[in-house]
């Protein structure tokens, strides 16, 4: 696993950066999680040493669009998905290995058009349904909430939060009510030709369990173009748990390939 991860970041270092100013530009709107520029990131997330044993895993990919549509002249409508497919290892002691879909997580952001200044906002709310193929794979609940995020730019770095919570409304009556907050601060450093680095704690809010899980995410992204007209991102780095539960992973490691249109 290390030498693959080794791999992929010299390869990342070495792709061709044709048209370097567009890739940089390209580079500062990927950072926001509220550009208007869309996106198709692939996120696989390898989670190690989860449950309460210890000993199992979890092999999440997850789809994670991000579009931008126009609002007449001073708003943009943005909209963030999130479709995890997930393969569980002994994560639970009651079940071996599970393998579907986990719930769908729907967010809309409403933003200003014209930020007019480095700081930029949006807020709106967020919608998780019951698409999970199994138990042991969601919440079995409908549920919905508030979401904001607010950004700040600079030539070479952006720093932001995006956080949304969500409370369940209906769904299996036999399940767990949901109350779930997601906060999520960043930094994002850039050094030029579409390389930089990011920092981002995934921090996750259970208010029926009242415990915080506190996983960071460190990795290094290269935007690259592969023709006049397209290009796309590629990622990777480790994830680790500052503080949680015992049952939550411990570390994981983390590739992302996303296509820019």
């Amino acid at each position: 696993m290390l030498k693959a991860a080794f791999i992929i970041l010299w390869s990342m270092t070495l792709a061709n950066t044709v048209l370097a100013k567009n890739v940089d530009e390209l580079a500062k709107e990927f950072a926001s999680p509220h550009s208007r520029l869309d996106r198709f990131p692939i996120q696989i997330t390898n989670n190690y040493r989860v449950g309460p044993e210890e000993n199992g895993s979890v092999l999440e990919m997850a789809l994670r669009p991000h579009l931008s549509f126009d609002m007449g002249a001073d708003w943009n409508l943005v909209s963030r998905t999130f479709l995890p497919v997930l393969y569980h290892e002994k994560a639970f002691p009651s079940s071996d290995y599970e393998f579907g879909l986990g719930d769908l997580v729907q967010t809309f952001l409403v933003t200003p058009a014209k930020p007019t200044s480095q700081w930029s906002w949006a807020a709106g709310a967020a919608l998780e349904a019951p698409t999970a193929t199994d138990t042991f794979l969601g919440a079995g609940k409908w549920a919905a909430g508030p979401a904001v995020s607010v950004a700040y730019e600079e030539l070479q770095y952006t720093f932001g939060i995006l956080a949304q919570y969500l409370w369940s409304f209906a769904g299996e009556e036999d399940r767990s009510d949901v109350s779930l907050a997601s906060v999520q601060p960043f930094y994002n450093y850039r050094f030029g030709d579409g390389s930089a680095v990011n920092l981002m704690f995934e921090s996750v809010y259970n208010g029926e369990e009242e415990e915080w899980t506190h996983p960071a995410v460190l990795s290094y992204s290269h935007i690259f173009s592969y023709s006049q007209t397209d290009a796309a991102e590629l990622g990777a780095g480790f994830k680790y748990l500052v503080s949680g539960p015992e049952e939550a992973s411990e570390w994981g490691f983390r590739v992302q390939f996303s296509f820019i249109f």
